[in-house]
């Protein structure tokens, strides 16, 4: 009964990861890095999935040589350390010269020498004159090699998670919990096989979550897009403040150093923005030029308190003048982007929220009201500019 329940577990886990690949590839959302990256990891999972499962089945058995059941559990081992490099250099651009992507592949390179020699000499593990597997005394490397990956990933993991404005500890979390209760189960009782069902769920949920990030991402900038936007302004249910950012005269950018440099300039601006607000709220990218700010729930009395004044707004403008700031470095390293970028006008606006809003449509009305009053600031300073 038992064996019968594994054999379905491993069909189900195969056939999952089998359409994980085809649905990768037909994707057209993801850059063909970031496809790879995830195909390659189903494909991983898939046959260390096989691997334990012909490990399983051969145990025992009488009639293949007992070296081939080495080689498949030396395999199974060596899967797991290159799925978590795998995951860490899909949450990176260039893991070269990162310590975490370093130090994985170490892991990778002397678990697979560990591995090989386990086929002929008792180390991590040993197939017996039975052609039984049997754990070897050196079985916890693979266990540290394991635990080290997860601990990686778990940070870079949540590091990926901050660059990209979401607060998602309570997942990685949930995950991690996950990870260690499906392999603790293993590690305590050898005939509980849940190693590659926990990791293709584990991969699933992670999917999910990447798909939520990538979906709210504005491709060009990073920062959050328009639809971010719109949900966020549609449930704000504190006190905050809203800036709108745009860039002035970028028109004139895109006509006199054509659009694959107003994009840099784009990028640029967004980066900044980020470097200066991101510790305070949820930065956007509203439209072509413009951009937003949405101060989180807490943040605009701290911003007060620390600048000991009653004024919210002296306090958003001590931000702004760290943004100038920010801009005119970027400017002195950059004598072209100093003669074609003009200066970046701002426009805030406090919105105070009222529990006692006798509407959703009043709410909606105050909220738009305060956009607006952000928006019209900010033409207000753009056109004292041109003064």
């Amino acid at each position: 009964m038992a064996c019968n329940y594994y054999s379905s577990i491993t069909f189900l886990i195969c056939f999952t990861m089998m359409i994980m690949i085809i649905h990768i590839g037909e994707n057209e959302t993801l850059s063909k890095r970031k496809r790879n990256g995830l195909r390659y990891i189903a494909e991983a999972i898939l046959l260390g999935t096989i691997c334990e499962f012909l490990g399983f089945y051969l145990n025992g058995d009488t009639v293949l040589p007992k070296v081939i059941h080495g080689i498949a559990k030396a395999i199974e081992f060596s899967v797991s350390p290159v799925i978590s490099y795998l995951f860490y250099v899909l949450l990176n651009n260039n893991d070269e010269k990162k310590i975490g992507g370093f130090l994985l592949k170490g892991i990778i390179i002397s678990n697979l020498i560990i591995q090989v020699f386990s086929i002929f000499i008792p180390l991590v593990f040993f197939i017996d004159n039975n052609n039984y597997y049997q754990r070897g005394n050196y079985y916890n490397i693979y266990i540290a090699s394991y635990l080290i990956g997860i601990f990686i990933c778990s940070i870079e993991l949540f590091k990926y998670s901050k660059r990209h404005q979401s607060n998602g500890i309570k997942t990685i979390l949930a995950i991690v919990s996950l990870i260690v209760c499906g392999f603790g189960s293993r590690f305590s009782n050898p005939e509980i096989h849940t190693d590659w069902l926990v990791t293709s769920i584990v991969y699933l949920t992670f999917i999910i979550a990447y798909s939520d990030l990538y979906l709210r991402m504005d491709s060009l900038t990073g920062l959050l897009n328009r639809r971010s936007y719109d949900n966020r302004i549609n449930k704000i249910d504190y006190d905050t403040a809203i800036i709108i950012f745009d860039v002035d005269d970028f028109k004139s950018i895109n006509d006199t150093k054509g659009h694959n440099y107003g994009d840099r300039v784009l990028k640029l601006i967004a980066k900044n923005i980020l470097r200066a607000y991101v510790k305070y709220g949820y930065c956007y990218r509203i439209g072509g030029d413009e951009f937003c700010v949405i101060l989180r729930e807490g943040v605009l009395q701290k911003l007060i308190n620390q600048d000991k004044s009653k004024d919210g707004y002296h306090a958003i403008e001590l931000l702004g003048e760290t943004f100038n700031k920010l801009l005119d470095v970027e400017k002195l390293k950059d004598n072209e982007l100093g003669k074609v970028l003009k200066g970046v006008s701002k426009g805030v606006d406090i919105f105070k929220f009222n529990d006692e809003y006798d509407s959703a449509e009043y709410y909606q009305k105050s909220i738009k009201d305060s956009v607006q009053k952000a928006d019209s600031r900010m033409y207000n300073e753009k056109s004292e500019k041109k003064e």
